[in-house]
């Protein structure tokens, strides 16, 4: 009888090579290519897929990609508010926004675009802001600026400015990563600014006399009533539903 299993053992072999040069091609792509994050408009996503010690956390409609690459994890933002940290024993993590890049390599920081404006708050440890390079190929020291914990840089076509962050405004910039709104006797309109981050229908005040009453406390990003409710128990400020969905603040 004529010997049939060398061509089966060819296949095999053949087979065997395909499997492989796909997962090859795959490991190169997933290498290569940056992967697309998004957060819908009031959640909050925690990513995955990192190296251990990095954390991202997605606020509400924010848009970014990135991809582990070159001795660093690379995120490019897109639009919206992210949260990254890096402790001491990951590699670090560079943020871009088209033309800057923020590193952390041991601490956290929270980042904010919007309308061209880079907004990086240091919550702890430090950062290094500078010209957008590969991970390979660090900013020069003369165009790099360390921001401090506690210190917050503003980026856009002007330039760069530092400025300080009270404790009660870092509490409010760092509160959305728990899904909570953390007020401190900040003003009505600035909490509802905050919250119409996450809503489909916006809330409004009716009549200014109301923007600069002073708010506290700790309300839940997703559940608007405990928020309406001690307006109403602690400042008789009533919440009117209009046809649209939205609500009025009125007394």
């Amino acid at each position: 009888m004529p010997d049939r299993s060398h061509p089966w053992r060819l296949s095999v072999g053949t087979i065997a090579g395909l499997i492989v040069g796909v997962v090859v091609v795959f490991v190169f792509w997933r290498l290569s290519t940056p992967q697309e994050e998004t957060s819908p408009l009031g959640e909050v996503t925690v990513l995955g897929g990192f190296q251990d010690g990095v954390r991202m956390v997605l606020n509400t409609d924010t848009a970014m990609s990135w991809k582990d690459n070159e001795g660093c994890t690379q995120a490019w933002i897109q639009h919206g508010e992210m949260a990254v940290s890096a402790d001491p024993i990951s590699e670090p993590v560079r943020i871009y926004d088209g033309k800057h890049q923020v590193d952390i390599a041991d601490g956290s920081v929270d980042a904010r675009l919007q309308d061209g404006t880079l907004d990086v708050t240091v919550l702890s440890g430090h950062a290094r802001v500078g010209p957008s390079a590969a991970c390979s190929s660090p900013s020069p020291a003369a165009q790099t600026i360390t921001v401090p914990a506690g210190k917050s840089i503003l980026i856009d076509s002007q330039g760069a400015r530092i400025r300080a962050v009270s404790n009660d405004d870092l509490l409010l910039i760092s509160g959305w990563q728990d899904a909570e709104l953390v007020l401190n006797h900040q003003t009505l309109r600035t909490a509802v600014q905050q919250y119409n981050r996450y809503l489909v229908h916006p809330i409004t005040i009716a009549g200014p006399s109301l923007d600069e009453i002073r708010v506290a406390g700790r309300f839940p990003i997703n559940h608007l009533q405990p928020f309406l409710e001690a307006l109403r128990d602690n400042f008789g400020i009533q919440a009117t539903q209009d046809g649209s969905g939205g609500i009025a603040l009125s007394k």
